[in-house]
C-alpha cells in the first residue's frame, strides 16, 4: 500500500449505501480475531487502524517517522492522519461494508471521522475484556511488534481508559453500542457477535424489501389508473349513458383499491368495465 500523504482523498459518492461498523476494545481483547470471523461470515472488509499506522511507520518520511515514534511511546497519532488512511483504504477496497478495527480511539478521532467521512456507523461493537487477561494475551502472542512490551502495554491501557471510554459512552447514549464478553474463547465470543451481525443484515434486507414492495405497488397503481382513464374515454365516446361527473373518480377509486389489493390489472379493468355497463347511475357505481 502506498503511504498516505496530504493530498485530497475523494469521499464516497452521495447516495451510495456504505455500511460501517466500529470495533472497539482494549489492546489484546480479540478485535482482530473477531473481525476475521466477521469477514468470512458476512463479507465485510476489515481495516485495522493500528495495521494501517504500522504500515505507514515503515516509510522513512517525516510522517512515517513521527508515526513510528508515537506508537513506540504508546501515544495517540493525529486523528486526521488515521481518518485519511482509513478513507483511502476503503476507497481502494471496492467494497461497501467495512469493519474499522480500533477506531475511533478518542473523541478527537470521532470528530475527525465525522468531518472527513460523514458516514454514521451502523453500530459500534465493544469487546469487553479485563486488563489482566488482555496483558496476558499480548505478552503471549509474540508477534515481534515494537509496542508489545510491558511498559508500552500498560500505557496503552491507560490511554484506552482515558481516551476511548468516552467514545464508548457517546455511542451508548445514541443507542449504537453492542457489547460482548471478550474474556471467553474466541468461538464463544463469535456466537454473540454473529447474532449481532445477523440482525444487522436482517434489518438491511427488510428495508430493501419494503422499498421494492412500495415501488411495485406504486407502479401497478399508476398503470391501472392510466388504463382506467383510457377505458373511460373509449366507453364515453361510444355511449352517453355515463354522464355524471362522479363517474370518473368512482371508476378510479374502485380500480385503485383493487390494485392495492394486488389484483391483476386485467381483472381490475374487466370489473370496472362490467360495472360501467350495468350501473344506471354514478351513485350505484360508487357503492360497488
Amino acid at each position: 500500500m502506498a503511504h498516505a500523504n496530504n493530498n485530497y482523498i475523494e469521499p464516497f459518492p452521495p447516495g451510495k449505501k456504505i455500511t460501517i461498523v466500529f470495533v472497539i476494545g482494549g489492546p489484546g481483547c480479540g478485535k482482530g480475531t473477531q473481525c476475521a470471523k466477521i469477514v468470512n461470515q458476512f463479507g465485510f472488509t476489515h481495516l485495522s487502524a493500528g495495521d494501517l499506522l504500522r504500515e505507514e511507520a515503515k516509510y522513512g518520511t517525516e510522517q512515517g517517522t513521527m508515526t513510528k515514534n508515537l506508537m513506540h511511546e504508546g501515544r495517540l497519532v493525529p486523528p486526521d492522519l488515521i481518518v485519511k488512511l482509513l478513507l483511502k483504504a476503503m476507497r481502494e477496497s471496492g467494497n461497501d461494508k467495512f469493519l474499522l478495527d480500533g477506531f475511533p480511539r478518542d473523541e478527537e478521532s470521532r470528530r475527525a471521522y465525522d468531518n472527513i467521512i460523514h458516514i454514521e456507523p451502523e453500530l459500534v461493537l465493544f469487546i469487553e475484556c479485563s486488563k489482566e487477561e488482555m496483558e496476558r494475551r499480548i505478552l503471549n502472542r509474540n508477534q515481534g511488534r515494537d509496542d508489545d512490551n510491558v511498559d508500552t502495554i500498560r500505557r496503552r491501557f491507560d490511554v484506552f481508559q482515558e481516551s476511548t471510554v468516552p467514545v464508548i459512552q457517546y455511542y451508548e447514549k445514541r443507542g449504537k453500542l453492542r457489547k460482548v464478553d471478550g474474556t471467553r474463547p474466541a468461538d464463544e465470543v463469535f456466537q454473540d457477535v454473529k447474532a449481532i451481525f445477523a440482525q444487522l443484515n436482517s434489518q438491511g434486507n427488510h428495508g430493501g424489501k419494503q422499498a421494492s414492495g412500495l415501488l411495485q405497488i406504486t407502479n401497478q397503481s399508476m398503470e391501472t389508473l392510466v388504463l382506467c382513464l383510457v377505458l373511460w374515454l373509449l366507453w364515453g365516446s361510444w355511449s352517453r349513458k355515463l354522464t355524471s361527473k362522479m363517474e370518473v373518480p368512482c371508476m378510479i377509486s374502485v380500480c385503485y383499491r383493487s390494485s392495492i389489493q394486488r389484483q391483476r390489472t386485467s381483472d381490475v379493468l374487466m370489473s370496472g368495465f362490467v360495472h360501467m355497463v350495468c350501473c344506471a347511475d354514478s351513485a350505484q357505481f360508487f357503492e360497488l
